[in-house]
């Protein structure tokens, strides 16, 4: 078992993704002190990861030129879907502009998973080759894989665990329950859960006013078991 990128995934050949975990992050934009925190904690276990960007950052050049992370987008359609036209007035405008933010991305996540047939349309059109939106968790018991659209221009990976949602669902945190079973094993984080290594949805919810306060966060941590502490157990267990 190994860590591989989100764009290293074929559905034809089931070796590149039936034994391999998937270690994404969706940075939500977090500062970029958060990002840093984050970045060396998983780096230094010289692990692949795919990275979902939200904004520019002084970190993405340097994201760029390391072979062991795979940027892709993380757009958010909210503001378009309420009237907004912030970051554009169409799908297609909207992708544009996480798409100038990192031309080379094969792969997207939008933020709040928004998705359907009109967005897989624009995100192929855009040179988009992985969808990463829809989320099969492994206490579906179904068996999670990798899928085409009916046109053939889109993989479909699910994601079958996240942070937030583990503290949710109230799941233990016990990593080999989450490595060891079949199929696809794509794992979702985010930075500021990772940095307040949050234990309950609450803590998350409780540090939104200071979200972009670095040293808060880190006075706001929780000191025992949390999704730090499984994301350093996941490691472990998938390289040991």
């Amino acid at each position: 078992m190994e860590f591989a990128h989100i764009k290293d995934i074929e559905i034809e050949d089931e070796a590149s993704w039936s034994d391999k975990i998937f270690l994404t992050l969706d940075v939500e934009w977090a500062s970029d002190e958060v990002l840093s925190y984050v970045l060396n904690k998983i780096l230094q276990h010289e692990v692949k990861i795919t990275i979902f960007c939200t904004h520019e950052s002084l970190l993405l050049d340097k994201m760029l030129s390391d072979s062991r992370i795979e940027l892709g987008i993380h757009p958010n359609f909210n503001f378009l879907l309420n009237g907004d036209h912030r970051y554009g007035k169409s799908i297609d405008e909207v992708i544009s502009h996480w798409k100038r933010i990192v031309p080379e991305a094969c792969s997207i996540r939008s933020h709040c998973v928004t998705n359907g047939e009109l967005f897989h349309e624009s995100f192929s059109n855009h040179g988009l080759k992985y969808d990463c939106n829809y989320f099969l968790p492994q206490s579906s018991g179904i068996e999670a894989r990798p899928w085409h659209n009916p046109s053939k221009n889109l993989i479909f990976v699910p994601v079958t665990w996240e942070d937030d949602d583990h503290c949710m669902y109230k799941w233990p945190f016990d990593a080999k329950r989450f490595v060891n079973h079949k199929g696809l094993k794509v794992f979702s984080f985010h930075p500021v859960t990772i940095l307040l290594n949050i234990e309950s949805i609450d803590r998350y919810y409780n540090s939104k006013p200071f979200y972009m306060d670095y040293k808060k966060l880190l006075r706001n941590r929780n000191p025992n078991v949390g999704i730090e502490t499984f994301l350093e157990d996941l490691i472990c267990e998938v390289k040991k």
